[in-house]
């Protein structure tokens, strides 16, 4: 399947928590943000690309970054029409970081693994009138992220867009790989600052065989 747009930028991969539900207490790469080189090469690959929809997310919490507002904001104005994805912790969802994503019609999906975190988190969300939902994936259709992880695999059977529609993601890196099941970034098939858009291939790595999703035939 060739590359078809760009779903996914990782601008973090450090974070605030260690959740026995997500690989990244064990990541086998480096926790750092993402630079502007590689942030500025990922959206000209993405507008270029231009899919109906950008997920700035990935296994960091994207508002630890410190240039967010920076990288953020430069998006909007490369894509002024595209719908924006956030996913987050809630924890460094303060009063500032509210009023960017409402100004920037960023969608904000805010995880429930620390309640005490996430009830604040949430009410500010909602008063601020941020568009978004109350992410409990873990709880009610979480997966064991293709067999990395000890955890019941409750989602849904389902094709994987990824493979099927040819969606990339792009590591803080600057590695193109299929998903984020590929947690660690060990199968990558391009870079955004030293690959051509029109060379790339995607197809199933190892981490398939153990995922709880279909490869499309």
């Amino acid at each position: 399947m060739k590359l078809t747009r760009i779903h996914q930028i990782e601008i973090s991969s450090r974070c605030n928590l260690r959740c026995r539900y997500c690989p990244h207490p064990r990541l086998q790469r480096p926790k750092v943000d993402m630079g502007w080189s590689t942030f500025h090469a990922a959206m000209s690959w993405a507008m270029t690309l231009d899919g109906p929809e950008l997920s700035f997310t990935g296994m960091g919490e994207a508002l630890l970054h410190p240039q967010a507002a920076d990288y953020l904001s430069r998006a909007r104005a490369m894509m002024p029409d595209t719908r924006f994805l956030l996913a987050t912790n809630g924890i460094a969802l303060d009063e500032e970081k509210c009023l960017l994503l409402k100004r920037l019609d960023v969608e904000v999906f805010i995880s429930t693994h620390r309640p005490e975190v996430a009830g604040p988190a949430v009410e500010r969300a909602a008063r601020h009138g941020l568009k978004g939902a109350i992410n409990t994936q873990f709880v009610n259709s979480g997966f064991d992220w293709a067999g990395q992880v000890q955890w019941a695999n409750l989602a849904p059977k389902s094709t994987c867009q990824y493979l099927a529609q040819g969606w990339g993601t792009v590591l803080v890196n600057g590695n193109i790989v299929n998903c984020c099941m590929d947690a660690h970034g060990l199968y990558p098939y391009g870079h955004v600052l030293t690959s051509k858009i029109e060379e790339l291939d995607m197809k199933p790595i190892p981490l398939c065989e153990k995922c709880h999703l279909t490869v499309p035939i």
